[in-house]
């Protein structure tokens, strides 16, 4: 397939558009962004150009890297896992708080002072993510012990 295929100056493809080869050579001269067009299938996740070459992208290391299409390489940003670890502490902080919602029901059968202790309980689940802001793994999070029934 034809694809005419168009980056920015760092060499970040913002645009592909697929086509005959005669549709693509008209495209890429009316547009005026710099581009080329190629045979060779081209993806937004994987490739990146280079004096106006198609280049692939090397596998991510891990999560904590972003693509830095100026320096060619991976560069360290813990951002991503960041937001990933949030997800994923919110998530089961979420579902252990559903799951002891039961003991702060009018009727649920716990003395006060085990009702106070689900409540403080709770307090600390709700407070991780404040607690936790620089987390890249939800491993790294110590979840508070619930109390005994």
């Amino acid at each position: 397939m034809t694809s005419s295929v168009y980056y920015d100056l760092s060499g970040k493809i913002i645009a592909i558009r697929s086509g005959s080869r005669e549709s693509c050579e008209l495209d890429l001269q009316l547009d005026g962004r710099p581009g080329f067009i190629t045979e060779e299938p081209v993806d937004f996740d994987t490739h990146f150009v280079v004096d106006g070459k198609l280049q692939e992208i090397p596998p991510k290391p891990s999560i904590e890297y972003v693509f830095d299409y100026a320096a060619r390489k991976w560069v360290h940003d813990p951002a991503p896992a960041r937001k990933t670890a949030m997800l994923d502490l919110r998530k089961r902080r979420n579902s252990r708080l559903t799951h002891s919602d039961w003991t702060q029901m009018p009727d649920a059968p716990l003395d006060a002072a085990t009702k106070t202790a689900w409540q403080t309980y709770r307090q600390q689940l709700r407070d991780l993510p404040a607690n936790n802001q620089e987390i890249t793994s939800v491993d790294d999070v110590e979840f508070p012990t619930p109390p005994s029934l």
